[in-house]
């Protein structure tokens, strides 16, 4: 058994519930036998003594607990104690340890469920090149815990939605490690989450590439003045189009989403790289202001705010009525 950080431990260990970080702290992480069991000390807040718990794959491959201690007067005993509780687990001759509620086989998210030729060539790339491996190991361990509401999840990954349930992965490693829990009852929206009682809604959405070749995308930008042109106009109409599209289904409508917050989390793929210089696109399009640094009469920079009134981009026009 050897120490790890709490990053390498997260990157594992999707089973924890808001409650817990309540009552007990974690103060250390381990991992042992080739990562067949992790393990984590624990002060308990109201107690004021330690314990550990020690986790091992279900039948879905998830790390659960499988054995655990409390009542521990130090962090140091609870380290002695855990040692040999874990010792018992090395030839065992196990690998799973079913917990009894498994209700599906794991998910395999990286063993490809279609033809090679209608697989996304990022997907393509993330199982096939070396360079990526770290990604995909992190990838196929964070889907194990990933409940598929609505059945498409791995095939649409896998093919011509790679990038919006790449967008979905993510907004559900940062719920968990933000300390929320995600209701499994419905497939629309994206997430029901909860915080001890307190419900929202969160739809997740993409900027995609354009698919109409009489209005394609434009080059991608090579200077700043590149990005200020697109920011004006092109930005807005591609923002304003994919939230306008998942406006229109009023998830807020919905009987179990009524009277509840509702989130849209929307991120830009339409070009690569595109999310790390096109975000102030959004801000223009729903606060209707262009904020611009220009030089003044005595040659000083300002902040000179515009109110927008419309996007237009080759043929294609937003009214912005504010």
């Amino acid at each position: 058994m050897r120490k790890i950080t709490r990053r390498q431990f997260d990157a594992f260990c999707y089973s924890r519930e808001p409650l817990i970080r309540v009552i007990a702290n974690e103060v250390a992480w381990y991992e042992a036998f080739d990562r067949k069991i992790l393990a984590t000390i624990v002060f308990d807040k109201t107690d004021r003594d330690f314990g550990f718990v020690v986790l091992g794959r279900d039948g879905q491959r998830m790390f659960r607990c499988i054995d655990m201690s409390t009542s521990i007067k130090s962090a140091d005993e609870a380290e002695k104690a855990l040692r040999v509780c874990v010792d018992k687990y090395k030839n065992d001759g196990k690998e799973i340890y079913i917990q009894g509620d498994e209700k599906a086989a794991p998910n395999e998210i990286l063993i490809p469920c279609v033809k090679d030729k209608n697989l996304h060539p990022y997907f393509k790339m993330l199982i096939n090149e070396d360079r990526l491996e770290a990604a995909s190991n992190l990838i196929k361990e964070i889907v194990y815990t990933f409940v598929d509401m609505d059945g498409n999840y791995i095939r649409e990954f896998q093919t011509r939605g790679f990038d919006a349930r790449l967008w979905e992965l993510y907004l559900y490693v940062y719920l968990h490690n933000a300390g929320f829990s995600i209701v499994r009852d419905c497939s629309a929206p994206d997430y029901h989450v909860s915080f001890f009682g307190e419900e929202f809604f969160i739809e997740a959405v993409t900027v995609n590439a354009s698919q109409n070749p009489d209005r394609p995308d434009p080059p991608q930008p090579e200077t700043n003045n590149d990005v200020l042109d697109l920011t004006n106009d092109y930005l807005p109409i591609k923002f304003g189009s994919s939230l306008f599209s998942k406006l229109s289904k009023r998830y807020w409508e919905k009987k179990h989403v009524k009277d509840k917050p509702f989130i849209i989390a929307i991120h830009d793929f339409h070009m690569p790289g595109s999310m790390t210089w096109s975000r102030n696109g959004l801000s223009e399009y729903i606060y209707g202001i262009r904020t611009r640094l220009v030089k003044n009469s005595e040659g000083k920079d300002v902040v000179v705010l515009e109110r927008i009134k419309e996007h237009s981009w080759h043929g294609k026009s937003i009214l912005l009525m504010r």
